[in-house]
């Protein structure tokens, strides 16, 4: 059979390149115009991620430097302190402690999922599924700073909405960076439409710069609401100091030093 775009070249190969056996075709889209022929396999699924997946996580690999393995620590320091709370732990307690530990831990299997994606060059999508870290972050912070809401988060009744707004009152910048997480990446915009393909990183690669931001910003969220969580058993804390008491418990107050707050400023700014 002649070569579908006209060049007299055999079925088996069309304009230089193998072609799909018959019972692998979906589809064929021919394009005299641009003197393409595209092939759309059935296999389609399977082939990203098995065959192009692994390119790409390679060429992010290289592309993102060090920053994997500043935010890597990070997160090691952050299991330090959730780990200890899941020994000889009973998974359906229900007390503020043992519901914040679960909460986080699964925030934190989300941030490697989140890099997960990235690594194997779905953007957009990295960036989207960021934005449940914060939600998630913001429930702990209201569970720790509020009566009554342990019983009202088991209860169904507790409202993300007041969730992030308590946050907002709490930490500095929170408001500031779920709004840009929500608004550009979650809510469908213009970047939408863009094609979004999982093509290998280059080192110019502008998304480069977001995903390490994010994975930076998420893993710092994370460590400094686990010492939030877990203030009054912590011998020390880096963003965290017990300001007076309560019938509830101790009342907390977000108070990193000088050196802490330089320390950060570095780190999220990806600094040496």
């Amino acid at each position: 059979m002649p070569c579908l775009c006209g060049s007299g070249r055999k079925y088996r190969y069309c304009c230089g390149k193998a072609v799909p056996a018959n019972k692998d075709i979906s589809d064929i889209l021919v394009s005299r115009e641009a003197k393409k022929v595209i092939f759309v396999s059935k296999n389609i699924i399977p082939n990203q991620l098995k065959r192009d997946f692994p390119k790409v996580a390679a060429s992010f690999d290289s592309a993102i430097g060090d920053d994997l393995v500043q935010v890597s620590e990070l997160v090691g320091k952050t299991y330090g302190i959730l780990t200890p709370r899941f020994l000889k732990a009973d998974f359906f307690d229900q007390n503020r402690g043992p519901t914040c530990a679960r909460l986080l831990n699964t925030a934190m299997t989300t941030l490697l999922g989140c890099i997960h994606l990235a690594r194997g060059g779905y953007r957009l999508q990295c960036m989207s599924l960021s934005r449940s870290i914060l939600e998630t972050v913001s429930t702990v912070i209201n569970l720790m700073m509020e009566p009554g809401a342990t019983e009202a988060f088991h209860a169904g009744k507790l409202q993300s909405t007041k969730s992030i707004g308590i946050a907002k009152k709490v930490m500095p910048d929170f408001g500031r960076i779920y709004g840009e997480f929500s608004n550009e990446y979650v809510h469908i915009g213009n970047m939408h439409t863009n094609l979004n393909q999982t093509t290998p990183y280059k080192k110019d690669d502008e998304a480069l710069g977001v995903i390490r931001m994010t994975m930076r910003m998420m893993s710092w969220l994370l460590f400094v609401s686990a010492e939030l969580a877990f203030v009054e058993e912590l011998e020390h804390t880096r963003y965290w100091k017990i300001v007076g008491q309560r019938d509830e418990g101790n009342e907390v107050a977000y108070s990193p030093s000088d050196d802490e707050l330089e320390w950060q400023k570095k780190y999220l700014e990806g600094a040496s």
